[in-house]
């Protein structure tokens, strides 16, 4: 039995026991993941050459030129994508093939819940810890700023009769993972956590229109640092703490700022309309026009940063009769 097969029985299983009782399942599929290895019937379901083409530079070097970081991470093993071609396609073909194994577990899984009844009363989340790079900018694995590594699937089922209207229906909205706890809080009816930094997806999925100032940008952080081998500290020369970076993704510009100083690894901005493989930064022009849009990103950036700081104790405070107030934003 496959890994993927193993856990989608784990809960129906586990269902059958706990089924009658409200319950919260996180079922984490682990494929699709290294070894690229399928079980029979799924490892050549898909053929090299039906793979599109790679999104990045037309070659590693160019590629490299880049950022200091894309050059340093085809430098590691298992992360560099294969040069030839063919073995670029076979790697993603089977990656396909992986996910295949996977939907198809899927839909298993959801005609239990339909022929259980606890389709009507369960609401059901897919989606994904992170991306992949796939051959893409020439790597595999996922890091770094690039998109591939950060664009995940979400699909939402709200077994509620107000979601009725809206089943099917596709947002172009900008989502991201962290409007999943207070989407899953309401549907539970429990308190939103303080430290949320998400917004409930519930007016999408009964729907109703974006919310009043819901977000046009995507925002996402990673972090390069190596506690256990120094890697890019000791080739950079740089303290572990400087070894990340954020990202402030809008409607036209994609703007990457590091932590480290700007000799180092040089913000990036890229123009997602006019480049939508993401291979010039425009920051290597030094034009005019292309640092103010880089000034109007780094502030929509630092602002971002604010607003989702720690605030377990922000908007607390003792009063002398009423004792413990916390305040939450309207």
């Amino acid at each position: 039995m496959s890994q993927t097969a193993f856990i989608r029985q784990a809960v129906v299983d586990w269902l059958e026991r706990h089924g009658d009782a409200p319950f919260f399942v996180h079922a984490s599929f682990i494929r699709p993941h290294p070894p690229r290895r399928n079980p029979l019937g799924y490892h050549d379901l898909y053929d090299a050459d039906d793979v599109g083409r790679f999104v990045g530079a037309r070659t590693p070097d160019d590629e490299a030129a880049v950022h200091p970081l894309g050059a340093f991470a085809m430098q590691v093993p298992g992360v560099a994508a294969p040069l030839d071609e063919r073995e670029r396609r076979q790697l993603r073909a089977t990656y396909y093939g992986a996910v295949r194994e996977v939907d198809d577990g899927l839909a298993l899984l959801f005609a239990y819940l339909r022929s259980s009844g606890l389709a009507d009363s369960t609401m059901v989340v897919v989606t994904s810890d992170h991306g992949e790079m796939g051959g893409d900018h020439w790597l595999l694995e996922k890091l770094g700023f690039w998109d591939e590594s950060y664009h995940v699937p979400l699909i939402v089922v709200d077994p509620r009769p107000e979601a009725d209207a809206a089943r099917g229906r596709v947002v172009d909205a900008v989502t991201e993972s962290v409007d999943l706890l207070p989407t899953i809080c309401e549907f539970m009816g429990s308190e939103v956590p303080l430290q949320a930094d998400g917004s409930s997806l519930t007016p999408f999925l009964h729907g109703e229109p974006a919310p009043r100032g819901w977000r046009d940008t995507a925002h996402y952080e990673w972090s390069f640092a190596d506690p256990a081998n120094r890697t890019a500290e000791r080739l950079f020369d740089i303290p572990m703490s400087h070894c990340a970076l954020a990202v402030s993704r809008g409607p036209r510009y994609k703007y990457v700022q590091f932590a480290t100083a700007d000799d180092v690894f040089p913000p990036l901005l890229f123009d997602l309309v006019e480049d939508a493989g993401q291979t010039d930064n425009l920051l290597a022009s030094g034009e005019s026009g292309v640092l103010e849009a880089a000034w109007r990103c780094a502030e929509e950036l630092a602002r971002w940063h604010m607003r989702t700081a720690e605030r377990t104790l922000s908007g607390s405070f003792l009063h002398p009769t009423r004792g413990l107030v916390v305040a939450r934003d309207a």
